[in-house]
């Protein structure tokens, strides 16, 4: 397959090159891809929490390009010979650049689990449900000169196809994200938002707390899970800044962990004068939630008789949830449901599920 591209197109595909490759923490590897083309890829400038996908070759194989033209190229990727079409993954773009010349970079923060270590640690991993994939063994091995499609919204056409944070007039933000999530809260960070809020994110260890962008008024709370159960300190740490009582996915009472999530976190604040301080699983299984866009019936509405209702505290709080669609399903619960939030002011998105393969 080669990459065809028409003007009119809303989807561009580029073959781009490796220039790059940073490891930024046990776990992140940052990978800066170059090359003629993507300088028609994405918008004009911040890419917030923008989306897009990447072609990964099979092993063994030469690196797949696809042609697109029409909203038709998805269903025409499927259709493929699985042994030479590749791999389709989803990444959020960390940052984009664009030199004098108007030669634009895209940079991409991987997560890796047991594919950069030893087989001790690939198995430690397995066995907390955390296989590498193949983006994240792709990614362990990539190397400058490497190449590989990109695939993302045309930036002739504009608008902001890829991009779900639309905070609007909303004044406070919650953004809150598991490790996969976290380049999408970084890109968010560096647009600076005018607006306050708290943002709690949760990675493998303490040594993948990473260095953010500081935004007055916003407060950055670090959860390193070390062993934990994947977004129980998420659950936890959002629970308790929210003022409810039990942290865990299912019991009704007080619970140790509120607590367990308190002695984890790592708070970086920034003061207000700006002082430093979808394979069986489809885009149909994954929570997938916005004021536009909805994957599922299941409506949650807010219980009537609430004691704290959003109408005081939350009624300019726009909430970003991002992560394993488990924890991403139980927080909105907490919002929509135990605090009365509208959900025309939230979206929650489950960027992958524990246990699950895709295609």
């Amino acid at each position: 397959m080669t990459a065809v591209t028409t003007s009119a197109s809303p989807v561009v595909s580029v073959d781009a090159e490796v220039v790059a490759v940073h490891q930024l923490s046990p776990h992140y590897r940052r990978i800066v891809f170059g090359g003629p083309g993507l300088e028609r890829l994405g918008p004009d400038r911040d890419p917030l929490d923008l989306r897009i996908k990447l072609l990964l070759p099979l092993p063994g194989r030469p690196t797949p390009m696809l042609e697109v033209g029409d909203d038709g190229w998805y269903q025409r990727w499927l259709a493929a010979d699985p042994d030479t079409r590749g791999r389709m993954r989803t990444y959020t773009v960390r940052s984009l650049a664009d030199d004098e010349a108007g030669r634009r970079t895209v940079t991409v923060d991987f997560v890796l689990h047991g594919a950069v270590r030893g087989a001790d640690d690939v198995a430690a991993d397995a066995a907390h449900g955390e296989p590498a994939g193949p983006a994240a063994q792709w990614a362990a091995a990539a190397r400058p000169g490497d190449r590989l499609c990109l695939l993302g919204p045309n930036r002739a056409v504009g608008g902001r196809s890829g991009i779900e944070f639309a905070p609007g007039p909303a004044r406070r933000l919650l953004l809150v994200a598991d490790e996969t999530a976290v380049p999408a809260v970084a890109s968010i960070l560096a647009s600076r938002p005018d607006r306050t809020g708290e943002v709690y994110l949760e990675v493998p260890t303490a040594d993948d707390i990473l260095d953010l962008p500081p935004v007055p008024g916003i407060t950055v709370t670090w959860l390193a899970r070390d062993g934990a159960p994947h977004g129980d300190l998420l659950i936890g740490a959002v629970r308790r800044a929210l003022g409810l009582t039990c942290a865990h996915r299912d019991c009704g009472a007080d619970c140790v962990l509120l607590g367990y999530a308190a002695e984890r976190m790592t708070v970086l604040s920034v003061p207000p004068d700006g002082g430093a301080g979808p394979g069986p699983d489809t885009a149909e299984s994954l929570l997938w939630e916005t004021p536009e866009y909805s994957s599922g019936a299941d409506r949650l509405e807010p219980v009537p008789g609430l004691t704290t209702p959003a109408g005081d505290d939350e009624a300019d709080l726009y909430a970003w949830i991002a992560g394993e669609a488990g924890m991403v399903k139980h927080l909105r619960r907490c919002l929509v449901r135990d605090r009365g939030l509208s959900r025309r002011r939230v979206a929650f998105m489950g960027y992958w599920r524990q246990g699950a393969t895709q295609l």
